[in-house]
């Protein structure tokens, strides 16, 4: 009954942060994925140490003058998506059952960086 109501689903307990993946088609895990990377590459991520505040941004320009930059990260989230979709799904009957539930009771993100 599980593997029916999740066919061609990502499994409950699959997550991107605090959005929930359970349910979602793969086409449309590729799209939420999609936003969320292209929300990091807009704002960036905001971490914090020793209660101050910084911004790491996708790319470091070393000035606009001298056109120097390097990119720090690359999101690929079709390879998100299907890595996340996958969870449960890519090894021996016996390692997706224990995996399907360890999704339920403890969840997942996949190594997705969110």
């Amino acid at each position: 009954m599980y593997d029916l109501h999740y066919k061609n689903k990502v499994f409950n307990g699959v997550r991107i942060g605090e959005l929930s993946l359970a349910g979602k088609t793969q086409e449309q895990t590729k799209v939420l994925v999609q936003a969320k990377t292209d929300k990091l590459a807009d704002q960036g991520i905001e971490f914090y140490f020793k209660d101050k505040s910084y911004l790491l941004e996708p790319i470091i320009s070393a000035g606009e003058s001298s056109g120097l930059a390097y990119e720090l990260w690359q999101f690929e989230p079709a390879s998100i998506a299907d890595e996340l979709y996958h969870l449960g799904r890519s090894g021996s009957w016996w390692q997706n059952t224990k995996a399907r539930i360890n999704l339920f009771i403890f969840g997942s993100s996949g190594s997705s960086p969110f």
